[in-house]
């Protein structure tokens, strides 16, 4: 590659070298930067001198040579065409010299007498070379030479002012030698000038490029060129070389990005190597700095002044290995970091920290050295690092929160910071893979045997061993709690109070027989509560009300407002999923469904597995009540996906009771035998996930003709509900269903008996259950009954939403109605319905009933979505997206259905999304409007 922008320095070269065969000796200084061209710049004289019949005579010093006596000086002699009698006396001369003591003041401009002779002698018959001809001296990195050799040189430039002797130096700039009196003796005669070559302009950048690879790419590449390179003609040949060898390199000229590969790390390693060791110190404290960059601060690292760091940074500023601003590519920081031996490079992380603390940096930045160094064993270090994962999590990054935590609970000293760092661990390992956490949990129940953990500690280790289904150790460790809060002063009774609504309702079998312990005080004294805990307390608090059949309207649309207010995290997703339950099981599923989707896009958005598996899951039960089979058995299979069955623990019930019910519905029996032989953990049957579960494979019993299972099944669940005080229909329906189970038995009195028993369990709202309830109460009801019966059903079924148990009521309807066309019109409604619900089987009996033949599933173009999956539209999208088509504004709609502008936007999102459309005008009328 052709020299750029150095014509001018090479044309005064060439001119000294004119001056000099004329006689009149002269001496260049060359210095420039690693890798700025000085070797190249020698190696095009040293071709010019010798194509002009001059005798050239070089060297090159280097770092690993610098001990050696004479050791350039031979090197230059060692080149030259000498006559046989001052070959031999040269080498004579130079085998006394490295026999002779070291000289007396090598730095200095004294020498022995000795040593005096020895270069008169080496001088003489380098002049009598120089008597026919012009000589050419070349000295390469100078800065490198042994100290003889360099007083050797600064004798001969003093004696050449008249002779036809060129001598050529090339010195590093920036860098500070050893033995400095040869620049300054060198510079202070008369015949002798300096020549700096500086970096690459941005235009000589461009020059380069254009050779290569293009006037195009040139004016595309050059700003960034020069940036990741500051100018330095190796790392330029590197950029372009990764550019020429990448994935694009058939069209490297067209390229419009530029990637910084292998070649580019390597120069980088190569001008490291070539620079001074205090500069190559320096850019190895740099990068272990990182984000602090601070010169100061790395010369504090190295142990040198102020002064000196500041010389150096500006040194690899000039080198192109760094910008004032750092390092000029993540490459580069990588290459001079992983440059540093493991040992070294340890040393300095654990220096850094140290410095950063100090100063009273951030815990994230001195954690980072720690991690890197792999020690934490400093009385603050333990604390540094649990502030650090804390913050960590809050950022969602949970592996470096993780890596944290494992490295202070390696060096922990402490039994009271071990058990905190602990169940910090297992909170996120929790968040990355749930089975994992066990691993920290089962430690932690020796620490609470022996009273050493916390109320707060004590009831989070409760959570996590309950998750496990280990509960005998966490009924244990409920005794030991409420022995802790029956004391004079309790401590934070907010979380208590929550934490025994959350056992009560989540784990309602534990928490009675834990009942005798966990009484709360009688008159509680607690400190101002978080707003965590109490969000945790309205929103479990909410959800008891529901399960005991005391929530208000009120309190639901309180409800509303936490979830507006709420950001996830592992402080508030219990508070989000428990207030979206309470608002499913009050048969607010629009509501929920919106809150739920939209915090389930987040934890998506956030890549939080845990999160992204629970709201999944919850998300899941409410498309089944909405009947949208499809979206059931996606959010379902993602919530399984997201976590797997050992992760789950006792909460597994939960996905597993949603897949069954849809394979219940698509009459999948293959699904069911391999749902049904999902192994579950005992505990589950102890949980409200559980009583899903089972409800569901009742629900799958009567679809497989087997009524006395089912009947066994929803008793059981009906037993615990009554048991545990949650014996309410809109959370698990369970006398409906077995009235189903009996009327498949031929009791149809005892299943009228258990409908009406449900019916009056309910209020007089058009609710699902309501819907529910009343459809099986008219399959058990004399004929001259079910007409009203069932079109009760039909409104409230069609209120609530639930388009699978309308099209199922719908059907119903018209097979006791007595007018024809009713019926028919009932039976297309029905088919409407299940079409869009997904229910195949149900729509394949309806068109037998009607002794007609299923037609092919529409194409609709931008109507559906992949795999020709129904679109279900729950009814409030319906109403909303019917109100939209006619031409009304979100405000207009609004006020027609009483609702928020807000809701009104998030329910025309999720229908423009279903739908495939781009917006109100592309709306079809025809499938939103809905039937009176």
């Amino acid at each position: 590659m052709k020299l750029v922008e150095r014509d001018a320095d090479i044309r005064t070269l060439i001119n000294m070298l004119q001056e000099s065969s004329q006689g009149r000796g002269r001496i260049a200084i060359v210095d420039g930067t690693v890798s700025t061209g000085k070797t190249r710049l020698l190696r095009i004289l040293a071709d010019e001198a010798s194509s002009s019949g001059t005798t050239t005579l070089t060297a090159t010093a280097a770092r690993s040579e610098s001990k050696l006596k004479f050791g350039v000086v031979t090197q230059l002699f060692s080149n030259a065409s000498l006559a046989q009698d001052s070959a031999t006396k040269v080498g004579d001369l130079l085998d006394e010299a490295t026999r002779m003591q070291e000289l007396s003041d090598p730095a200095g401009d004294i020498i022995s007498p000795a040593h005096a002779q020895i270069f008169h002698g080496l001088h003489q018959e380098l002049a009598k070379l120089a008597e026919n001809q012009t000589v050419l001296i070349g000295v390469d990195d100078i800065h490198n030479s042994d100290p003889f050799s360099l007083q050797f040189i600064v004798y001969l430039a003093r004696r050449i002012q008249y002779t036809r002797i060129l001598l050529v130096v090339n010195e590093l700039m920036g860098s500070v030698p050893a033995h400095p009196l040869p620049r300054a003796e060198l510079l202070r005669q008369p015949h002798c000038r300096r020549i700096r070559l500086a970096p690459l302009s941005r235009t000589g950048v461009a020059k380069v490029l254009a050779a290569t690879l293009g006037q195009d790419a040139a004016r595309r590449l050059a700003p960034v060129c020069h940036a990741f390179s500051g100018g330095n003609p190796l790392l330029l040949r590197s950029l372009i070389e990764d550019c020429q060898s990448g994935p694009e390199r058939q069209d490297a000229r067209s390229a419009r990005e530029l990637t910084a590969g292998d070649a580019y790390r390597q120069a980088v390693l190569a001008c490291l190597q070539r620079c001074e060791p205090e500069m190559a110190d320096a850019a190895h404290a740099l990068a272990v700095l990182e984000a602090s960059n601070s010169y100061q601060l790395a010369g504090r690292l190295l142990g040198v002044s102020t002064e000196e760091a500041a010389r150096l940074k500006h040194a690899l500023v000039r080198s192109g290995l760094l910008a004032d601003e750092g390092f000029r590519h993540p490459v580069a920081h990588s290459a001079v970091l992983t440059d540093l031996a493991p040992r070294r490079r340890a040393k300095l992380h654990l220096r850094a920290a140290q410095l950063l603390h100090d100063e009273g940096a951030p815990a994230p930045v001195v954690a980072t050295h720690l991690l890197a160094a792999g020690y934490a064993q400093q009385p603050w270090g333990v604390g540094v690092l649990r502030q650090a994962a804390v913050q960590a999590l809050h950022q969602d990054d949970a592996e470096l929160a993780s890596a944290y935590l494992e490295l202070a609970k390696r060096d922990c000293v402490g039994e009271d910071d071990l058990t905190a760092v602990t169940i910090l661990l297992a909170q996120v390992e929790w968040r990355l893979n749930p089975s994992a956490s066990l691993r920290h949990v089962i430690p932690l129940t020796s620490s609470l045997r022996q009273r050493r953990l916390s109320p707060d500690q004590a009831m989070r280790l409760i959570k996590h061993l309950l998750r496990h289904g280990r509960l005998d150790e966490a009924e244990e460790a409920l005794a030991w709690v409420g022995e802790m809060y029956r004391g004079p002063e309790p401590k934070a009774a907010v979380e208590y109070q929550a934490f025994r609504l959350w056992l009560s309702c989540s784990y309602p079998a534990v928490a009675r027989r834990a009942a005798p312990t966990l009484e709360p005080p009688a008159e509680p004294t607690a400190p101002v509560p978080s707003p965590a805990a109490e969000s945790r307390l309205e929103s479990i608090t909410l959800l008891h009300t529901v399960l005991s059949g005391a929530a208000t309207d009120e309190a639901l649309i309180e409800v509303e407002q936490t979830l507006r207010d709420l950001r996830l995290s592992d402080e508030t997703l219990e508070s989000a999923a428990t207030a979206i339950t309470a608002l499913n099981y009050a048969d607010r599923l629009d509501t929920a469904a919106v809150w739920c989707a939209s915090l389930l896009e987040e934890a998506t958005r956030r890549r939080v597995p845990a999160w992204c598996a629970v709201l999944s899951a919850i998300m899941a039960d409410i498309t089944l009540r909405q009947g949208d089979l499809a979206a059931t058995r996606r959010h379902a299979y993602e919530a399984m996906a997201h976590m797997s069955t050992e992760s789950w623990g006792v909460g597994i019930g939960s996905p597993l009771a949603a897949l069954m019910v849809v394979a219940r519905e698509l009459a999948d029996f293959d699904v069911i035998t391999e749902l049904f032989n999902e192994p579950v953990p005992e505990g589950t049957f102890a949980t409200r996930s559980g009583l899903h579960y089972q409800h569901a494979r009742g629900l799958c019993y009567l679809a497989m003709d087997r009524p006395h299972a089912a009947l066994r099944a929803f008793r059981a669940c009906g037993e615990r509900m009554q048991e545990w005080g949650h014996d309410i229909p809109a959370v698990v329906p369970w006398r409906g269903d077995a009235a189903w189970a009996l009327l498949a038995l031929d009791q149809h009195y005892e299943a009228r008996v258990l409908a009406k028993e449900q019916l009056a369990l309910l209020p007089p709202v058009p609710t699902r259950t309501r819907g529910l309830t009343l459809r099986v109460l008219a399959a058990a009801s004399d004929p001259v009954r079910r007409p009203r019966l069932l079109e009760e059903a039909v409104h409230s079924l069609q209120s609530a939403g639930d388009r699978l148990e309308l099209a199922k009521a719908l059907a119903d309807l018209s097979h006791v109605t007595d007018a024809p066309d009713h019926a028919r019109d009932l039976v297309g409604r029905a088919q409407q319905a299940a079409r869009e619900c997904g229910a195949r089987p149900l729509l394949a009996r309806l068109y037998a009933e009607a002794g007609l033949v299923e037609p092919e599933p529409s194409r609709q173009s931008g109507i559906g979505e992949p795999g020709n999956e129904p679109v279900v539209l729950s009814e409030a999208e319906r109403r909303v997206a019917a109100l939209v088509s006619e031409g009304l504004t979100n405000q207009d709609v609004a006020d027609k259905l009483f609702i928020t502008v807000s809701t009104v936007e998030q329910h025309l999102t999720r229908v423009y999304r279903k739908l495939n459309v781009n917006g109100r005008r592309n709306l079809p009328k025809g499938l939103l409007l809905v039937s009176e």
